[in-house]
């Protein structure tokens, strides 16, 4: 079971990117931590930057949206820049739709009273503000929230390196 928490912390602490901290007799000390766990962190870390990436690159693929980001936009007119982001934010859609079906998580508008009861997921909702102790209470909606209700991330070409989120092209 201790290497089961030893995982699970390793996963965190290559999140945060911080040393692992064990308490032993009241002192912070660094722990030495299996290799094996280690390299299974090191593999999660290395997929959860593959997806982001990969993300990226189905933005950057139908709508260049790396492209626009990129790119000074102060000596454009704002009719200019109107017509690129109608275009853009139509393709950005596109990409969500077809693989993350995002979908609110509160379906009322902002700024109307919301309920909170015992029901609350905390993994979905966040209370934000000076929070009442006693449940249930009422407070307004300040985002309405969003969440992928699939995702369908193609498979990562093998002969790219980790780190590319679209190739270079030079044509002849």
């Amino acid at each position: 079971m201790s290497r089961f928490f030893d995982a699970v912390k390793a996963f965190w602490v290559t999140l945060k990117q911080q040393p692992i901290k064990a308490e032993k007799n009241g002192n912070q000390e660094e722990e030495s931590i299996d290799p094996k766990v280690k390299i299974k962190s090191k593999i999660l870390r290395k997929q959860y930057e593959a997806g982001a990436l990969c993300t990226l690159a189905m933005f950057q693929k139908e709508a260049r949206f790396l492209d626009f980001l990129q790119q000074d936009i102060e000596n454009y007119d704002d009719g200019q820049i109107g017509q690129l982001v109608r275009k853009i934010h139509g393709s950005c859609r596109k990409v969500l739709n077809e693989n993350f079906a995002v979908q609110q998580i509160i379906s009322s508008s902002e700024g109307s009273k919301y309920t909170v009861d015992k029901k609350l997921d905390k993994s979905r909702v966040k209370l934000v503000g000076c929070v009442p102790d006693m449940i249930p209470f009422q407070g307004s909606i300040r985002h309405c929230g969003w969440e992928a209700r699939k995702m369908n991330l193609p498979e990562k070409p093998e002969n790219t390196k980790h780190k590319v989120i679209v190739h270079a092209e030079v044509g002849f």
